[in-house]
């Protein structure tokens, strides 16, 4: 593990809060930008943060503040966790306080409405060109903050900066890879929360297991396609930050995507959503930003784009599931092998011994 540093995290969310967890619990020194004064004071008082990851004692090598100019200068390290929807805000205001000198690790997912753009992109664009990373994988923060052991990836092109956070970050219940493709992880963890919602919206129209697989498939065979398309690596979808994650949502308990997207499937309202949720969670964002981008890229992930017309009424779940049975094309999973040359040459090599075995 890494000496002990002093490292700032801009987000107080409940995922700023576990990964802060995660890094004082290793020892180093975490200031944690809240955007609300009171829940900054209550982290300095109690070490608690019941707004937003309640039920949890938080190391004392945790400071919070609400102030963003102290936060940059406590630390050349951002490890950025701001919804992607109040990215752009926070940013505009932390840009007078960011230096050349700062370094990022960003843990936000999904794609800016109208800009279409990725969480990285949003911080070059609004804080200028830095050295970057983006750590994804299957956590739920209340788990993480728990110590309930869990895997992740950390991507990006400097191999020294992502050895050095994998070192600060890795714990006896918490490890972390390598990966090279950064746009890809930031591709599949934003196609996740959006495939989540869809599979809760299957789980709304009490639908068949069956059914649920099916769409899960669905889901995977879209996000590898969005995957590739921002120049990712077709295998990303298949990882941590992929399947990894998008499994942990649809079979969780704690997974608020899924929830809202069960509250879809049964008929409610995008404000009846928000009302029983207390907000409207990060797939919904990611529905019309997803939509607007495959339509302009004319990539068809019609599981992923149809979404948007339960939120607004216009399709029952039934209705939704008929248009993705009709509209699904699924690609070949084969990764470019012959497989019926290849079972050719299975036969040959069994002879006459007359039996055949699954691949």
């Amino acid at each position: 593990m890494e000496r002990s540093k002093h490292i700032a995290v801009l987000g107080g969310g409940s995922w700023g809060t576990a990964l802060a967890t995660l890094l004082a619990n290793n020892g180093h020194r975490v200031m944690l930008w809240c955007y609300e004064k009171n829940v900054a004071d209550e982290i300095n008082l109690t070490h608690q943060n019941t707004s937003y990851l309640p039920g949890i004692t938080l190391s004392a090598n945790i400071t919070a503040t609400s102030d963003l100019q102290e936060l940059a200068q406590s630390s050349e390290l951002i490890v950025e966790v701001v919804p992607v929807t109040y990215l752009r805000s926070v940013l505009k205001k932390f840009a007078p306080f960011v230096t050349p000198s700062h370094r990022w690790l960003i843990a936000s997912k999904g794609i800016e409405n109208n800009t279409l753009l990725l969480p990285s992109q949003i911080i070059e664009q609004v804080c200028g060109a830095a050295t970057m990373a983006v750590v994804a994988g299957p956590n739920f923060a209340k788990d993480l903050a728990q110590q309930v052991f869990t895997g992740s990836v950390i991507a990006g092109y400097d191999q020294e900066f992502v050895d050095e956070l994998i070192s600060l970050f890795s714990s006896s219940y918490a490890v972390f890879y390598p990966s090279f493709d950064f746009f890809g992880i930031q591709a599949a963890s934003a196609l996740k929360v959006l495939i989540t919602l869809a599979l809760g919206i299957a789980q709304g129209g009490e639908c068949g297991e069956n059914t649920r697989s099916y769409l899960l498939t669905v889901g995977m065979n879209e996000m590898a396609r969005v995957v590739t398309a921002f120049g990712g690596q077709h295998i990303t979808a298949y990882g941590l930050a992929g399947l990894g994650d998008l499994v942990l949502c649809a079979v969780g308990s704690q997974s608020r995507n899924l929830k809202a997207g069960a509250l879809l499937g049964k008929g409610c309202t995008l404000v009846q959503v928000e009302q029983a949720c207390g907000f409207l969670p990060e797939g919904i964002n990611t529905a019309y930003s997803i939509s607007q981008w495959a339509f302009e890229q004319g990539v068809s992930i019609p599981m992923c784009q149809l979404v948007v017309d339960v939120m607004q009424g216009r399709l029952t779940f039934e209705s939704y599931f008929e248009k993705i049975v009709s509209q699904t094309v699924m690609d070949d999973f084969s990764l470019d092998v012959n497989y019926k040359a290849l079972a050719s040459k299975h036969v040959e090599q069994l002879g006459s011994q007359g039996e055949y075995t699954n691949f």
